[in-house]
Protein backbone atom coordinates (compact mmCIF):
# COMPACT_ATOMS: atom_id res chain seq x y z
CA UNK A 1 0.00 0.00 0.00
CA UNK A 2 1.08 3.26 -0.88
CA UNK A 3 -0.04 6.83 0.18
CA UNK A 4 0.04 9.71 -1.45
CA UNK A 5 -0.24 13.91 -1.52
CA UNK A 6 -2.33 15.56 -3.89
CA UNK A 7 0.31 16.76 -6.03
CA UNK A 8 0.92 13.26 -6.92
CA UNK A 9 -2.34 12.75 -8.14
CA UNK A 10 -3.02 15.98 -9.74
CA UNK A 11 -0.12 16.10 -11.86
CA UNK A 12 -0.98 12.75 -13.12
CA UNK A 13 -4.27 13.77 -13.85
CA UNK A 14 -3.17 16.98 -16.14
CA UNK A 15 -0.90 14.85 -17.67
CA UNK A 16 -3.91 12.40 -18.26
CA UNK A 17 -2.04 9.56 -16.60
CA UNK A 18 -3.54 8.13 -13.60
CA UNK A 19 -3.70 5.04 -15.52
CA UNK A 20 -0.06 4.28 -15.51
CA UNK A 21 0.09 5.41 -11.81
CA UNK A 22 -2.62 2.75 -11.31
CA UNK A 23 -0.82 0.07 -13.27
CA UNK A 24 2.64 1.06 -11.06
CA UNK A 25 1.13 0.88 -7.81
CA UNK A 26 -2.13 -0.85 -8.13
CA UNK A 27 -3.91 0.43 -4.60
CA UNK A 28 -3.19 3.56 -3.40
CA UNK A 29 -4.13 4.89 -0.11
CA UNK A 30 -5.63 8.98 0.17
CA UNK A 31 -5.76 11.10 3.39
CA UNK A 32 -9.33 12.45 3.63
CA UNK A 33 -7.69 16.19 3.60
CA UNK A 34 -6.30 14.80 0.19
CA UNK A 35 -9.57 13.85 -1.45
CA UNK A 36 -10.84 17.07 -0.24
CA UNK A 37 -8.31 19.17 -2.34
CA UNK A 38 -8.36 16.81 -5.41
CA UNK A 39 -12.09 16.55 -5.66
CA UNK A 40 -14.60 18.71 -3.84
CA UNK A 41 -12.06 21.62 -3.90
CA UNK A 42 -11.23 20.63 -7.41
CA UNK A 43 -14.47 20.17 -9.17
CA UNK A 44 -13.88 20.71 -12.92
CA UNK A 45 -10.15 20.58 -12.88
CA UNK A 46 -7.57 17.65 -14.05
CA UNK A 47 -8.22 14.23 -11.76
CA UNK A 48 -11.31 15.28 -9.86
CA UNK A 49 -13.67 12.64 -11.34
CA UNK A 50 -11.60 9.96 -11.91
CA UNK A 51 -10.19 10.46 -7.85
CA UNK A 52 -13.82 10.31 -6.83
CA UNK A 53 -14.84 7.05 -8.95
CA UNK A 54 -11.51 5.57 -8.77
CA UNK A 55 -12.05 1.64 -7.29
CA UNK A 56 -8.25 1.94 -6.68
CA UNK A 57 -8.15 4.92 -4.44
CA UNK A 58 -8.93 4.38 -0.92
CA UNK A 59 -9.82 7.70 1.58
CA UNK A 60 -8.68 6.93 5.13
CA UNK A 61 -9.34 9.15 8.15
CA UNK A 62 -6.79 10.40 10.20
CA UNK A 63 -6.74 9.47 14.15
CA UNK A 64 -4.13 10.98 15.40
CA UNK A 65 -4.76 14.69 15.15
CA UNK A 66 -2.25 16.35 17.84
CA UNK A 67 0.38 15.06 15.67
CA UNK A 68 -0.71 16.96 12.72
CA UNK A 69 -1.35 20.10 14.31
CA UNK A 70 1.99 19.96 15.84
CA UNK A 71 3.72 19.52 12.12
CA UNK A 72 1.51 21.63 9.97
CA UNK A 73 3.74 24.43 9.86
CA UNK A 74 5.98 22.17 8.25
CA UNK A 75 4.24 19.72 6.15
CA UNK A 76 0.68 20.19 3.76
CA UNK A 77 -2.02 18.51 4.51
CA UNK A 78 -1.94 15.33 3.11
CA UNK A 79 2.13 14.52 4.01
CA UNK A 80 1.00 14.93 7.65
CA UNK A 81 -0.97 11.45 7.25
CA UNK A 82 2.47 9.96 6.41
CA UNK A 83 3.71 10.02 10.17
CA UNK A 84 0.98 8.52 11.61
CA UNK A 85 2.77 4.78 11.58
CA UNK A 86 -0.04 3.05 12.59
CA UNK A 87 -2.26 4.11 9.91
CA UNK A 88 -0.16 4.01 6.84
CA UNK A 89 2.69 2.47 6.23
CA UNK A 90 6.14 3.98 5.82
CA UNK A 91 5.82 4.00 1.84
CA UNK A 92 5.02 7.61 0.78
CA UNK A 93 4.66 8.44 -3.23
CA UNK A 94 5.27 12.09 -3.94
CA UNK A 95 5.67 13.72 -7.43
CA UNK A 96 7.69 17.03 -8.26
CA UNK A 97 6.51 18.53 -11.17
CA UNK A 98 8.61 20.23 -13.52
CA UNK A 99 7.93 23.56 -14.28
CA UNK A 100 9.77 23.76 -17.37
CA UNK A 101 6.91 22.38 -19.84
Amino acid sequence: MIVSNATTLITFARAGQLGLLRQAIKRLVIPEAVYEDVVLKGTGKPGAEEVKTADWIEVRAVTNRRQVEKLRQILGRGELVYLHQPLFPRRFCRVYPFQGY
